[in-house]
């Protein structure tokens, strides 16, 4: 089933709620830092919704539009705010269940989930008479537990100093759980890579050099969107260094030169005057420049001519 195409007065609804959220954004913590254009374009914003909201037409509501991505621009570009993070970040859940769903809370409940977790890991770890299934899976779930513990944190973090800086928006969070399993997965994949056991060849354990396995996992979710880029860069670089299509590519012309000030078409280059001839042989004593023909005219044509005509 497809959705429904909104009406004119929902969409007026919500674009008067987020740009009167704006212009009361701006007029509150904007006006040491704006400049002319940024005064105009709020003065702007205020008269298009004082008409959107007498007449509600769709001529009103581009005007709307308009306005408001004028000034939205610069709260933009300058503060990283604009009307849909201020109403995200003002909206307040309703209910206990509202609270437990809400994106904003969700990363510090998974985390105080995972940590609860981690302990009762290594309460088992520390068990004797463990069975021996538990035995085997107790030190894989270990580091698991730690790194989405850690990509819980910096989610935290994250939503946090958004919500300070008025500049949340719940749609950026839609991928929470992604974030966790990636910080889970690579905790785990650090874990089985790098923290080994001493096999009594003098290979040590990173645990046994001062840095253990469940600070390694916390680290890598807590870093895991620093890691993943790092990863992901290094990879494209290899790749096209061994690609048959990367090695046989042709480097890319240069750019063009950049349009004079105020407009119009950029200039086009000269090619390099050409060689001059060589000089004829020396006859008579003379130099040999007076032997060589003579060099073309200014606006090219026929060396044998001038303005006068035909010598």
């Amino acid at each position: 089933m497809q959705d429904q195409v909104p009406t004119l007065t929902e969409r007026l609804r919500c674009a008067c709620e987020e740009a009167d959220l704006l212009a009361w954004y701006f007029a509150r913590h904007c006006p040491g830092d704006a400049d002319e254009a940024a005064s105009t374009a709020y003065s702007g914003l205020i008269a298009a919704l004082a008409t959107a909201r007498d007449n509600e037409t769709e001529e009103s509501y581009r005007a709307l539009m308009e306005a408001y991505h004028k000034l939205a621009w610069f709260t933009y570009s300058t503060y990283e705010v604009h009307g849909r993070s201020i109403r995200d970040t003002l909206r307040k859940p309703q209910g206990r269940l509202g609270r437990l769903t809400d994106r904003r809370t969700q990363p510090m409940i998974w985390g105080v989930v995972f940590f609860l977790l981690a302990l009762t890991l290594q309460a088992f770890d520390a068990w004797n008479t463990k069975p021996a299934w538990l035995a085997s899976c107790i030190p894989l779930l270990i580091p698991v537990a730690w790194g989405a513990l850690g990509a819980c944190a910096a989610l935290a973090k994250r939503i946090s100093d958004r919500l300070s800086a008025t500049s949340y928006e719940d749609n950026r969070m839609r991928a929470l759980t992604a974030r966790i399993f990636l910080g889970a997965a690579l905790a785990l994949v650090l874990d089985v890579l790098v923290f080994v056991e001493g096999d009594g060849t003098g290979n040590e354990s990173a645990s046994e050099i001062g840095f253990g396995p469940i600070a390694g996992a916390f680290l890598a979710g807590l870093f895991v969107q620093h890691i993943y880029d790092a990863l992901e860069t290094f990879m494209s670089r290899i790749s096209r260094a061994i690609s048959p299509e990367g090695q046989s590519k042709t480097p890319p012309p240069p750019p063009p030169p950049p349009p004079p000030p105020g407009g119009g078409r950029a200039p086009t280059p000269t090619p390099p005057n050409p060689a001059p001839p060589p000089p004829g042989p020396v006859t008579g004593g003379s130099s040999g420049a007076a032997n060589s023909p003579p060099p073309p005219p200014a606006g090219g044509g026929n060396p044998a001519t001038t303005q006068g005509g035909t010598l």
